[in-house]
């Protein structure tokens, strides 16, 4: 992302619009990642390596 990460994407998206859900879907596994990410209010984390049937159940 050319202007901000997806921790940060998220973090202003929740502070303009929090009844909006973010998943965030990254290559990144570790876990400091996830617990940025559910800290800026991301609601998942999934990785992009998923198979499609498990993308979908992450999303509903």
């Amino acid at each position: 992302m050319p202007k901000m990460n997806g921790v940060e994407a998220t973090a202003k998206i929740k502070e303009k619009w929090p009844q909006i859900s973010v998943i965030m879907l990254t290559t990144f596994q570790e876990v400091h990642y996830v617990v940025d990410a559910l800290e800026a209010g991301a609601e998942g984390y999934l990785l992009k390596a998923i198979h499609p049937k498990e993308l979908i159940a992450g999303i509903k």
